[in-house]
């Protein structure tokens, strides 16, 4: 039962790791209090540069765009430093997960190849007994190259029509 239970959890982290990263990533990358203040410093000077007319008071409006131009050059660089941040630090536990859990089967198959997940009652899987039990050559037993391969491909083609 507990070969069950971890090649299913191996095959439901190896899905889902993505989003799971993406999703604690997000909560550690949130906008800091200076990026909202130089949000709202941006609205502010936007907001100003409208109610002043450009014919009018030229040099006011012309010094209020240079300070917009300037705090959105700021902006930016603080986002783009903050997305390529969270971008590297996304992708290495990505594919660390992925690997981890790599090697996680890897061993799973190496040393537990030959018993089965699940058993049933002699020809139950009737046409497909042969090739669902093949290393094991349990009667009506699903081995574990099996019980993976069938564990990812329900998963992945559900959590696909999900997305879809």
């Amino acid at each position: 039962m507990s070969l069950l239970i971890l090649a299913t959890s191996s095959c439901v982290l190896d899905i889902f790791v993505a989003c799971i990263v993406k999703i604690v990533i997000s909560w550690f990358f949130l906008e800091s209090n200076e990026e909202q203040i130089l949000r709202k410093d941006l609205i502010n000077t936007k907001k100003e540069m409208n109610s002043i007319s450009i014919v009018d008071e030229f040099s006011k409006y012309a010094k209020l765009q240079r300070k917009y131009i300037k705090l959105q050059a700021i902006a930016k660089q603080q986002i783009n430093a903050r997305s390529t941040s969270k971008f590297k630090l996304e992708l290495f536990l990505t594919y660390g997960a992925w690997i981890i859990n790599g090697i996680f089967a890897s061993v799973l198959l190496l040393f537990f190849r030959k018993d089965p997940v699940l058993i049933f009652p002699t020809g139950y899987l009737w046409p497909l007994e042969p090739i669902l039990s093949w290393p094991t050559q349990v009667a009506g037993g699903i081995s574990l190259p099996a019980w993976i391969v069938l564990v990812k491909l329900t998963i992945s083609s559900n959590y696909r029509m999900i997305i879809l």
